[in-house]
């Protein structure tokens, strides 16, 4: 008897567990009782009301309504939020076609996330997919730096600090390998520890007749009235290539490339297998919504300052960049190395950053070179 009750208790133990945990799939609990939402889940619940709201004006008028030009990445994506029509009036080096042409363009770059990786990039593409809304165009950055393993800011260190759906977290896990998908696996296995479900809460919460939603309001509420674009504010502060005062390039470009390599998103540079092939599936749902000519998608790779492009050189694995593109293109996308000598404007804030005054110069580079 004692026998048998050492071998059987332990597994009603579990099993009594499992169907406890299962009472996170019950929404009306979940939402109750769920950890708050972090500024990243905020950046995706904002980008999902404002496909909404398209969706909306575009059944309203559905003969005149024009789709936004649709932008992911990182900060380094972050330039286009000056695609202001101040900033495009005043862009120099653009013929008057090419500057009539952005500047009848609607742009959405409020999907961007600062150091962003495929899996983030993957979170932004769901939402955009499950709005139904087709983009005019999506451009979606390809940075190298988004496949590092060793990134601190990389998938396997977003699963502990945000809530994702058991969906997503089903799609990491079948797209993922290693350390990612086991925790992935125990996420999807014991939902009230993916959502950090407190009982407690939830009885409050349902209570009061509150969500986890309520907690975020403020911060929602600051996102929605956020611009997705908006003129330099005075004061911007950026250099020409080759007339950067010598404290500003130690710090902000010699400083900041030691910085990079050392310490950030090129520590240790190894090519994540979990981060391609999450990249991998973001293509291929990208190409199955692509597939009835409606939705363009173009990648490009934005450039770095030529002292960061040199030192990432040293430490790329060119296989695994080499895989990427060709995922791309095998999907029947554009894919764009924009280098920093291609463009016609040379102005830098750091090492890492093009000047987002010339955000205009790029999108119209990203728009011939997509011909």
């Amino acid at each position: 008897m004692k026998t048998k009750l050492k071998i059987f208790a332990p597994l009603a133990l579990f099993c009594l567990v499992l169907l406890v945990d299962k009472i996170a799939l019950i929404p009306a609990i979940r939402d109750a009782g769920r950890r708050e939402s972090t500024p990243m889940e905020n950046i995706a619940l904002n980008l999902g009301r404002l496909l909404e709201q398209e969706k909306t004006a575009r059944d309203a008028s559905p003969t005149t309504y024009r789709p936004p030009v649709i932008f992911f990445g990182s900060s380094r994506s972050e330039m286009f939020q000056a695609l202001h029509p101040d900033e495009i009036r005043r862009a120099p080096g653009l013929d008057p076609a090419a500057r009539d042409r952005l500047l009848t363009s609607r742009y959405e770059t409020r999907g961007i996330v600062r150091a962003a990786d495929a899996w983030l990039e993957y979170v932004m593409a769901d939402t955009l997919l499950a709005s139904g809304l087709a983009p005019e165009v999506l451009y979606v950055e390809v940075s190298p730096e988004m496949f590092n393993e060793n990134n601190p800011h990389g998938v396997q260190n977003r699963i502990g600090v945000n809530v994702y759906n058991a969906r997503l977290m089903w799609d990491l896990f079948w797209n993922s390998a290693g350390d990612a998908r086991t925790a992935a696996g125990l996420r999807v296995m014991f939902l009230s520890y993916n959502y950090s479900l407190r009982p407690e809460a939830a009885v409050q919460n349902l209570m009061r007749g509150k969500t986890y939603l309520d907690n975020s309001s403020v911060s929602l509420m600051l996102l929605a009235g956020q611009a997705s674009v908006m003129p330099l504010p005075p004061g911007y502060v950026d250099y020409p290539v080759d007339q950067i005062p010598p404290d500003e390039y130690q710090k902000r470009f010699v400083d900041y490339t030691t910085h990079l390599v050392t310490n950030d998103i090129l520590r240790q540079y190894r090519f994540s297998e979990t981060q391609a092939r999450v990249f991998d599936y973001l293509v291929d749902r990208l190409q199955a919504a692509a597939a009835d000519g409606q939705f363009k998608v173009v990648f490009w790779s934005p450039p770095v300052h030529p002292l960061l492009y040199a030192a990432r050189e040293r430490l790329l694995d060119q296989a695994g960049q080499a895989r990427i593109v060709a995922k791309i293109k095998s999907a029947g996308f554009t894919y764009i190395d924009v280098r920093a000598a291609d463009l016609d404007c040379k102005l830098w804030t750091d090492a890492s950053h093009l000047s987002d005054r010339c955000a205009p110069a790029a999108l119209q580079y990203l728009i011939e070179a997509g011909h």
